[in-house]
């Protein structure tokens, strides 16, 4: 395996650069006169890559010349010893004739390179240690041995992508809280959206002492626009830090809510200027009301405030999407209305539908427009149920201007919940994932229900597959991703 990231003359890492506990070991110092450190996770996740930071230094006051690691990684050796007594040494695979690149550091300089160690996605659970030594030559440079305890994968939350409106996107990811020994670890799980099946991999991203409802920023399909996570760690304060690749930039932005008591709605959404924007419900101090209030981060961490709407009750159901002027619009549901919300300048709101009596909002989402590719529609499932007949479920589809454009009806179970929704394409029927009321989860297709096995842990996703199969997605213990796949009707 090859280095995977490579930078030169690097100050301190950040604090949010690895997972806890972040440890320095104190350097080596070769015969050469350069100093030498290798740090890893002392945690880390079966099943996925392990990754040690090398950093070289040129402590002295005249040029160096050390070893690239990046173009000769088969320099570095690994000594792993397993629970069991057994040592084992690995490292990567020499060529035939070493090149023998070295690189040139002035004095006071640091040069870092992450490496994978090999075949590290196949250890067993368990608490192993590690050491690190560098082959320069005649003069080997041995690291301190550290622990490495590798744990299954323990979510406790987060979010899962749904297949992406409006254009395409390279992956469909998730962010999701792994239970570490000490505190949570934010991870940045990646799937391929051709075979929602097929996981590209784990990435840990930040340790924090306490975490709670990771939630990755809707952005354009048809741009490019690094993604943003939000996620809170204690009443009132919201923590904002941007994709940068596999990990975070920096900068984490500290947001204070400025109203007591309010809580974020659905996911945030970002605009085509790269402001940021989240619905927050903000409770009425004497009733079960309350606001629906927006809160935009801009350049340089410049948050404004804005309200929306006022409602009755809070809201059961919202979904964010950013149309193809790059226009972010949120739809919002109650049980028995929906509004629809333009992000710009202003804060554009409109009540699409007020729902006729003995109607329920059951699910509300943006879809795409099969006339007219990028356009955006808004589909919501409606539960009729009028005494002494047969519940009736509306799937109804309305444009931008609140226009009723086309509703597809299917029997449905009365007292059954439905839990998600994926929308029809030309040659297959809706997927409807469902409860009843002895609390069996089921797939509908078409009016035929498939019995789903087992519990559905929170949070899971539908997605269809190439072929048109339904694909649910959640996370699991040992996953961290599950999938069960469903044949198309």
């Amino acid at each position: 395996m090859s280095a995977l990231l490579l930078g030169l003359a690097l100050l301190a890492p950040p604090t949010h650069a690895g997972p806890p506990p972040v440890v320095r070991p104190a350097p080596v110092t070769s015969t050469a006169g350069w100093e030498a450190r290798a740090v890893h996770p002392t945690e880390a996740l079966q099943g996925q890559p392990i990754l040690v930071t090398l950093t070289i230094h040129n402590p002295g006051t005249t040029a160096i010349h050390v070893p690239d690691l990046a173009q000769r990684p088969w320099m570095v050796r690994f000594t792993l010893s397993h629970p069991d007594g057994r040592t084992e040494h690995r490292s990567n695979t020499p060529p035939s004739t070493d090149p023998g690149q070295r690189v040139t550091l002035a004095p006071g300089g640091t040069r870092q390179t992450v490496l994978e160690l090999p075949s590290g996605e196949r250890l067993p659970a368990g608490h192993h240690r590690l050491s690190v030594a560098l082959h320069d030559g005649e003069s080997p440079v041995d690291l301190p041995q550290r622990s490495l305890h590798i744990r299954p994968a323990r979510p406790v939350g987060g979010m899962l992508d749904g297949d992406p409106v409006g254009g395409t996107r390279r992956s469909l990811d998730s962010v999701w809280l792994h239970q570490a020994g000490r505190g949570v670890e934010l991870y940045l799980h990646r799937a391929d959206p051709r075979d929602p099946t097929q996981g590209m991999g784990s990435f840990h991203l930040i340790h924090q002492a306490r975490a709670e409802s990771p939630r990755l920023a809707v952005t354009s399909a048809t741009r490019s626009q690094a993604r943003h996570i939000i996620w809170t760690t204690r009443p009132g304060t919201l923590k904002i830090a941007q994709l940068a690749g596999h990990s975070l930039a920096t900068r984490i932005e500290n947001v204070a809510l400025p109203w007591p008591g309010s809580v974020r709605l659905g996911s945030p959404a970002m605009d085509v200027a790269g402001r940021l924007h989240q619905l927050l419900w903000v409770p009425a101090p004497r009733s079960a009301g309350g606001d629906v209030r927006l809160i935009t981060l801009g350049e340089r961490g410049a948050l404004r405030h804005r309200k929306g709407i006022r409602l009755a009750t809070k809201p059961t159901h919202v979904d964010a999407q950013v149309d193809p002027s790059g226009r972010v619009r949120f739809l919002v549901g109650t049980p028995t209305e929906v509004h629809h919300l333009g992000i710009g300048e202003e804060v554009h709101t409109r009540a699409d539908r007020v729902l006729a009596p003995r109607q329920t909002l059951a699910a509300l989402r943006f879809i795409d427009d099969p006339a007219r590719p990028g356009e955006l529609l808004g589909l919501a499932a409606l539960i009729e149920a009028v005494p002494g007949e047969p519940a009736l479920l509306h799937l109804v589809t309305g444009d931008t201007r609140g226009r009723e454009l086309t509703r597809d009806t299917q029997h449905w179970a009365r007292g059954d919940r439905l839990l998600g929704m994926l929308p029809a394409t030309p040659e297959h029927p809706a997927a409807l994932l469902g409860q009843d009321k002895g609390g069996k989860i089921f797939l509908q297709q078409a009016d035929r229900r498939h019995p789903v096995p087992g519990s559905l842990p929170q949070p899971w996703v539908l997605n269809r597959g190439q072929e048109g199969q339904v694909i649910l997605r959640m996370l699991a213990n040992g996953g961290p991703v599950a999938t069960r796949v469903f044949a198309p009707e």
